[in-house]
């Protein structure tokens, strides 16, 4: 009866809200909306709603409507419904310029792979955009689908698609542009419209039909600073089912680029970012910047295809969304010469380093390139020798043989690039399992020499259980058990989230600094002979790296703080090179203050985002141990 009084009265707000927007409010303010239900789509509350139902994505129960602004907040209480927020628009990423420059083809190395027939041929690349002009002479459209409302055509009427497009495409027939995989086939998926803005229904459709019309690669030059659900949803199931999916890094980056402006789409884990560099190969002023960004390509003053006031035509433009469709184009080479490859893979191993050696937050992992030419410097017999220890893969080579100034070398772990640095060694700590290596040298040009032929290792014997290499601590516990200065409980493992206590965290640093661990008495009242920790705590005492409280006792048991493991390590390792580090949470009265700063400027530690270094803060076991093995080990040091 209760839930009966419930219905009645909703249903009577809905009839008198209604009544009063037809007799009152029928020009309201009215709002696109993203409409989450709990369990199936159910069209009838829409319009009852005198609302118009727009996109219906049935397999996660989303739909998107336009409804008067003043009935949402009775939509959202209504049975069924989960959740209701207006859409996210969307838009390009592009900034209008006027000086043709064309350089952009010849710097991601187009025109070599053009000549050797390597054009994108038989690849599909779907263009989610404002449209592309289907009667542009330098551009074959393929097909396609407009997903905005009112405008069934996928024409373009807006231009930016069709520059786009004209990036990837363009042909070589001897007039205008020249794109960078100009025999690939072309899909318009009109999904901004003649503004150039569109709402998640509209690009969350598109990319729906991308998938059911199996195509090869996703273009989306477009961008948001907010996350959509429905979206993400979409490219992960196009990613899952190996369509490979590049978006433009957005357009709001800082002109020193210390700050994360990555927008979405290109934020989310299955997309390839893209940011934009200058004929120069210096990063566009706009360019996003962040750790998402995967890759940089030409994005300032490009030269395209074009569409504007009913006419075909050509045009300079800038913006990641000009960067973007290079990297779909090389994509689409590279497919049409490998189609079995990992071509993200394919795509990092290419790139240009530019910028600080190694992936930055500015250039990603580096300028693409449709091909690489077979570049010096080489490493000698190109072999790498491996030792395996308890859980340590030592990896050595030999230097290059040519005479070049060299950045450094490139580590790759199956597959994937795990480390960059200049010494010819490299240890890696990891859990029981096989891996296979590869490294490359790198020269102060930017060119990278061939890969090493593969060395393979298998590490068994590591009985830490809880430990993953999923786990940020892993790698550091790994190390310290390897050197037998950390073990697990017995038949627990690790608990690198359980608090550390004084007794072990002592007992940890002095097995790293080889102090004296036989059990014996201690100057402790409160620590007994027979204790695991008391030949190291009387050991750590002697060596005035730790005290008592004042009352004769030591108090084994008593978790430390971030303080304390600060004047532990910065005694035990006599850290050297104070700093005036700003902590808003530390001040020159804390006895721990000196210690705090050395931890720091050490690169053992920092302070949290906020600025905080949290002094009493409890440390986990896995905190700890990464604190200790970062003393102890400069593989493992912060960068400074």
């Amino acid at each position: 009866m209760f839930k009966k009084g419930i219905l009645f009265f909703s249903l009577i707000l809905i009839f008198n809200l209604l009544v009063f927007t037809e007799n009152g409010y029928a020009k309201e303010e009215k709002l696109r909306v993203i409409i989450t239900f709990q369990k199936k789509i159910d069209e009838a509350v829409v319009y009852r709603m005198q609302g118009e139902l727009h996109h219906k994505f049935t397999d996660i129960s989303i739909a998107t409507a336009t409804v008067p602004k003043r009935v949402i907040p009775l939509l959202k209480s209504l049975p069924g419904v989960e959740s209701v927020k207006e859409e996210i628009q969307f838009e390009k990423a592009s900034e209008t310029v006027k000086q043709p420059i064309r350089w952009s083809v010849k710097k991601v190395n187009g025109v070599q792979t053009i000549e050797k027939g390597l054009t994108g041929k038989g690849i599909k690349v779907a263009v989610l955009d404002t449209g592309i002009s289907i009667d542009h002479e330098d551009l074959k459209v393929a097909g396609g689908i407009s997903t905005v409302e009112d405008h069934k055509s996928y024409d373009d009427d807006n231009g930016h698609g069709t520059h786009v497009a004209g990036i990837i495409g363009a042909q070589n027939n001897g007039i205008g542009a020249l794109g960078v995989a100009p025999d690939s086939e072309l899909y318009a998926v009109k999904v901004l419209n003649r503004e150039g803005f569109g709402g998640e229904g509209e690009i969350a459709a598109g990319i729906k039909w991308a998938i059911d019309n199996k195509m090869d690669i996703i273009n989306m030059s477009l961008s948001s600073p907010r996350y959509s659900k429905v979206i993400e949803n979409y490219i992960n199931i196009a990613a899952d089912k190996g369509i490979i999916v590049v978006a433009a890094a957005g357009n709001s980056g800082t002109p020193d680029g210390l700050q994360n402006t990555i927008e979405y789409p290109a934020k989310l884990e299955k997309t390839i970012a893209v940011g934009a560099i200058d004929k120069f190969d210096k990063r566009g002023y706009f360019s996003s910047s962040g750790k998402e960004l995967d890759v940089v390509a030409p994005g300032v003053d490009v030269y395209s295809t074009f569409w504007q006031d009913g006419k075909n035509s050509y045009m300079v433009e800038s913006g990641t969304s000009m960067a973007a469709p290079y990297v779909a184009g090389t994509l689409a080479v590279y497919k049409q010469k490998n189609p079995d490859d990992n071509l993200k893979e394919v795509l990092m191993r290419n790139t240009i380093d530019l910028g600080i050696p190694g992936k930055d937050n500015l250039y990603g992992n580096g300028l693409v390139q449709t091909e690489r030419d077979s570049v010096a410097p080489t490493i000698p017999g190109n072999q790498m020798v491996s030792h395996i220890g308890q859980g340590d893969i030592s990896l050595q080579w030999k230097a290059s043989t040519e005479e070049v100034a060299l950045k450094g070398y490139e580590i790759y772990r199956d597959g994937k690039k795990v480390k960059f640095l200049s010494e010819l060694s490299y240890h890696d700590y990891l859990t029981n399992g096989s891996y296979a290596y590869q490294i490359r040298a790198i020269d102060k040009a930017g060119n990278k020499s061939d890969f090493t032929s593969t060395v393979k290792a298998t590490v068994s014997g590591m009985n830490l259980k809880d430990v993953s290499n999923k786990d940020w601590y892993a790698p550091h516990v790994i190390y310290l058990s390897s050197k037998s200065i950390v073990s697990g409980y017995a038949g627990i493992g690790f608990s690198a989230g359980k608090n550390v206590k004084r007794s072990e965290a002592i007992s940890m640093i002095g097995r790293a600094i080889g102090l004296n661990g036989t059990k014996r008495k201690t100057s402790f009242s409160d620590v007994n002979q027979s204790s695991f920790a008391s030949g190291y705590i009387q050991s750590a005492f002697e060596a005035g790296i730790v005290s008592g409280n004042g009352d004769g006792n030591f108090h084994p048991e008593k978790n430390i703080s971030r303080a304390e493991m600060a004047i532990m390590l910065s005694k035990a390792y006599k850290l050297k090179t104070v700093s005036n580090v700003s902590f808003t949470d530390v001040n020159k009265s804390m006895a721990a203050y000196q210690s705090i700063n050395l931890v720091e400027t050490n690169g053992i530690t920092t302070g949290y985002s906020d600025g905080t270094f949290r002094p009493y803060s409890k440390v986990t076991r896995g905190q700890f141990a990464v604190f200790t093995a970062r003393a102890n080990n400069k593989q493992f040091k912060l960068d400074k």
